[in-house]
């Protein structure tokens, strides 16, 4: 008989809260080495695209509009690659929250040399790309199964990291079995984490940071590190509703392959 599963929210909240605080100079370590990162991303983007706009004589304005870069292939070439390395940096940061936030869920010490430690990044990227294609298409769809596949396989990655032997497929049925009966609940976990989100954008426009900051730029690495310290609360508090979601698992629910190597995770 299938035991019913059930999970904390107040606890999941609490773990994320007290891991932070209490690792704040590791957390704090991210923050920089990420931050600097897309600092230089960026100083390289709009180097690149204003060296361009001397060399082709062409009116740049901001925000960049689809007109010009059709019209010029080196800005649309510019820009795809750095949304490519953009969004590879930010699945590195997630990636090594997580792993972090695994290691410290069991007691683990965790230095701040860890997150130059890529040990399974792209399988995790694998895994993430496959999620992201499934959601998207079933976003296409009316939305609604968009919604379906986002909960269903909300923990993608994670069996990844929690030290598991599995494949991109096998993590992928892992993370179904474990939101399995739950997803209302974890619904319900992502609607919490869409609001913060989205009040934290409306607070920062309603206050007129725009101007107070002066420039857009500033605006914007200002907006990136709001976003990287609410990602680092989302995933450790998904860490916690991860782990009491497969403690509360029956072995007859674990689909064969996912007990292989349960033990604890690696930092």
């Amino acid at each position: 008989m299938a035991q019913t599963k059930t999970f904390s929210y107040m606890e999941a909240f609490r773990f994320a809260a007290r891991t932070f605080i209490d690792n704040f100079s590791l957390f704090l370590s991210f923050f920089a080495v990420t931050f600097g990162l897309w600092c230089i991303l960026t100083a390289l983007y709009s180097g690149i695209l204003y060296a361009g706009n001397l060399w082709l004589h062409t009116p740049l304005e901001y925000p960049l509009s689809i007109d010009l870069l059709i019209k010029n292939p080196l800005f649309i070439t510019t820009s795809i690659a750095f949304f490519i390395f953009n969004y590879l940096l930010f699945m590195y940061y997630g990636y090594q929250i997580l792993r972090a936030g695994f290691a410290l869920y069991d007691n683990k010490e965790v230095r701040w040399q860890n997150f130059f430690d890529p040990t399974h990044f792209f399988r995790y990227l694998g895994a993430m790309l496959w999620f992201s294609l499934k959601f998207f298409a079933g976003l296409i769809f009316f939305i609604l199964p968009g919604i379906y596949i986002g909960t269903k396989y909300f923990f993608t990655g994670y069996s990844l990291i929690d030290n598991r032997s599995h494949s991109i497929g096998e993590d992928a049925t892992f993370a179904a079995h474990v939101s399995k009966n739950v997803l209302w609940r974890i619904l319900g976990l992502i609607f919490i984490y869409g609001f913060i989100s989205g009040f934290t954008g409306v607070f920062i426009n309603r206050l007129g940071l725009g101007s107070l900051l002066f420039t857009s730029i500033l605006l914007k690495a200002f907006t990136y590190l709001i976003n990287i310290f609410f990602t680092s609360l989302i995933l450790l508090t998904s860490i916690h509703i991860y782990k009491q979601l497969v403690r509360s698992m029956n072995t007859e629910e674990i689909p064969p392959a996912a007990q292989a190597e349960d033990g604890p995770s690696q930092a």
